[in-house]
Order: structure tokens, then sequence, then C-alpha cells
């Protein structure tokens, strides 16, 4: 191989590298700009972080603590989480019925 052709290979090499670099950083910024922070557009206080909503928050929600699967778990303030069973017997209400 001559030297023009090496050189033409390097330089090919290098201008492939910087490409997948530089998409592999756009992609990773695009995901981030794709998850919206806390009380910005999008976010849910009952689905995203601690999944604490406080009181008048802004998507109407009660204010308290939620599971993964978005129920209710504690009233505000949060105690700590509950269980949903455990909530709903605390509570009252639910498949258990009124509180004792």
């Amino acid at each position: 191989m001559n030297k023009s052709k090496a050189l033409a290979l390097l330089m090919a090499k290098g201008v492939l590298g910087a490409s997948l670099a530089l998409g592999l950083a756009t992609s990773q910024a695009d995901t981030a700009k794709a998850q919206p922070l806390e009380d910005e557009p999008g976010w849910s206080c009952v689905d995203d972080g601690n999944r604490v909503c406080g009181p008048d928050n802004d998507e109407g929600k009660p204010a308290g603590c939620y599971d993964e699967g978005g129920v209710l778990v504690a009233l505000w303030p949060c105690a700590g989480p509950l269980s949903s069973d455990d909530f709903h017997r605390r509570y009252g209400y639910g498949p258990f019925g009124p509180a004792r």
C-alpha cells in the first residue's frame, strides 16, 4: 500500500470515529432533554422522582406519596411509604371498608 492510500485510510477512520462519537453524544443529550425536570412541563409528581406530590401541586393530585403504580400510599405529609393494602386499611376505603 502506498503512502497516499494509507493516509487516506487513516483519515477515513478518523472521520468515522469522530462521527460515531458525535452521534453518541447527541443521542445521550437528546435522551436527557426528553426527561423533564421537576416543575417543568411533562413532569409528574406521581410517576417521576421521589413520587411525592405536595399540597397545591400543579397537577391537582391529592398531596401524598405514590407507589410505582401511581397509587396513593400515604397522605401528606408522608411519614413513610405504605403498601396499597396498608393505606386502604388505615384510611378506610377500598377493598377493606371503613377504618375501625
